[in-house]
């Protein structure tokens, strides 16, 4: 059975188990506990996976000389979707003009200073003083995994006959890894059956999407119409229209629901590795140099609803804002996406905290809204960035000419 019935189905399973728990605590506590030890054991296993696809992928993509050309097209594609998605979200506010309602979390003065000092350590571990506890300690941040593998990968590249078996080996390796994320990606709906369950059971205790039902059908349509408008035209430009772009997108499905009911892109890339590879029809070395890549740089999405949320809670604040002064948000906030990969999880919390601050914008603990929407953007956030980074690899397989047209049999 394809991944979209089995993905689609756990969802709806769990949002009638949502609703049969109501306000059953001990209930709700089981499945958070359950959903929190699956979203782990999927960062668990892809943290190896990624350091092995990714020396893998930067030593083949070197071996045929299309390492540049390859870079150049995932530069341009993160830069100019997080430019236009980003600017996307000022559009929408400035055609809609909603506000979030002022709920019990909001002005509460919560103090955010936890999460600032956790992104100032987090970016102490860049500093290299040891790889292998670099390796060991990397949980929800990825990047001095992404550097080591790729000085790896460098060295790797089979330029002599005593290299290449060490790269062969590496390469039987990354197989192995790509078996395993197959078959997660036929699996996780079982996972993404409780997680959902928790996500549902999550919104319904804190209460304020719900008490701005209005708000939040907004912030869905404003989204959908990024993710079936904008993001497809932006593909079709990058591909100059050879490839349908929709096609890949409803391929998509698996990843891009563990995206959005996790807030998390890196336990949805376990899944969505293989996916690429088998429903996109985009090389494997492609598949693993440009996931990662994407994680760190490609947060158009992220960038878009931070935006939205920013301009709706200064709607609330009854603040003037003009076309100009959205727009200035919207590029800050694409900026501060830069530092995303920081804050797993917390994306839609990081990026507008870091605009406001450096717009000095003091919403007097209005800002603390965006806690009790943070399952909901960040979901969202989410699930555009993983079409994002996925359409990202398609567009460097079509531009060093490997794609691939998958018929829909052969697709998991």
């Amino acid at each position: 059975m394809k991944t979209w019935i089995t993905y689609l189905s756990a969802i709806l399973l769990g949002f009638a188990t949502s609703i049969l728990l109501g306000d059953l605590s001990y209930g709700s506590s089981i499945i958070s506990t359950l959903s929190g030890i699956l979203l782990n054991l999927l960062i668990f296993l892809y943290i190896p996976f990624l350091f092995i696809t990714f020396t893998s992928g930067i030593a083949s993509l070197k071996k045929d000389n299309v390492l540049k050309r390859s870079l150049l097209p995932l530069i341009l594609w993160a830069i100019g979707t997080t430019f236009f998605v980003s600017l996307s979200g000022a559009v929408a506010y400035i055609l809609t003009r909603q506000s979030f309602p002022i709920t019990s979390t909001a002005g509460s003065q919560i103090d955010f200073s936890y999460l600032f000092t956790g992104v100032k350590n987090t970016f102490g571990s860049l500093f290299p003083l040891n790889a292998l506890y670099s390796l060991s300690s990397t949980v929800d941040f990825i990047i001095p995994t992404v550097l080591i593998a790729l000085i790896i990968g460098l060295a790797l590249t089979p330029s002599s006959d005593v290299i290449r078996p060490a790269y062969t080996v590496l390469n039987s390796f990354s197989e192995v890894g790509y078996r395993i994320s197959r078959t997660m990606a036929l699996i996780s709906s079982a996972f993404l059956y409780l997680i959902s369950t928790d996500f549902f059971l999550t919104l319904y205790r804190e209460k304020t999407a719900l008490v701005a039902l209005g708000k939040v059908f907004t912030m869905l349509i404003a989204s959908f119409a990024v993710l079936f408008t904008l993001i497809p035209l932006l593909f079709g430009i990058a591909t100059k229209f050879k490839v349908n772009p929709y096609t890949l997108i409803l391929r998509l499905v698996a990843p891009s629901f563990i995206a959005f009911f996790t807030g998390n892109l890196i336990a949805s890339s376990l899944v969505g590795s293989s996916i690429s590879r088998q429903n996109c029809g985009v090389q494997k070395r492609v598949t693993s140099v440009s996931l990662p890549f994407g994680i760190i740089f490609s947060r158009g999405g992220s960038a878009f609803i931070s935006t939205l949320a920013i301009l709706m809670v200064l709607q609330a604040a009854n603040a003037i804002i003009t076309f100009p002064i959205a727009l200035l948000i919207a590029l800050s906030c694409g900026l501060c996406s830069l530092l995303a990969s920081f804050a797993t999880g917390l994306e839609t919390l990081l990026i507008p905290l870091l605009a406001l601050k450096l717009l000095n914008i003091d919403l007097g603990g209005m800002e603390a809204v965006l806690l009790g929407l943070l399952p909901l953007t960040n979901g969202i956030g989410a699930l555009l960035d993983t079409v994002i980074i996925q359409l990202g690899a398609a567009v460097v397989s079509e531009s060093i000419g490997t794609a691939i047209n998958v018929p829909y049999s052969d697709t998991i």
